[in-house]
């Protein structure tokens, strides 16, 4: 299932994850009661993307441009980890929105029965020419 958020720019889609390296459960964005939020929201967070992102030289000479989805895990504490890019467009845009990603400040922590847990996270962060 894929929810579009308000911007036609960016996209959130949730799915089930077990983090395997430690045998923790991480949640998917409908299994919780409040969602991770970037803070400010989706409009703070578009403002970020389009401050922090730059198109990598080869790709713009290339004229390459796409969509990069990636997923990371939203932990109790706000921060991004487990940064992947689950449909990229060429390996320097891949490496661009992971890096975008990676330089987030930290969340508001996604939320269950009024503790924070951990949440698996999709988001989409467009190439234009």
């Amino acid at each position: 299932m894929l929810l579009m958020m308000s911007s036609s720019a960016i996209s959130v889609q949730a799915r089930n994850f077990r983090d395997t390296s430690s045998r923790k459960i991480v949640y998917d964005c409908y299994s919780v009661d409040q969602e991770p939020q970037f803070p400010g929201g989706e409009t703070a967070m578009l403002k970020f993307i389009n401050q922090e992102r730059n198109y990598p030289r080869d790709a713009y000479r290339n004229r390459v441009q796409g969509r990069v989805t990636c997923g990371f895990v939203v932990t109790p504490a706000g921060r991004i980890t487990d940064v992947e890019v689950l449909r990229g467009v060429s390996p320097s845009l891949d490496r661009e929105a992971m890096r975008v990603i990676s330089q987030m400040p930290l969340w508001r922590a996604g939320r269950l029965s009024n503790a924070a847990v951990p949440v698996y996270y999709i988001l989409t962060i467009p190439f234009r020419l």
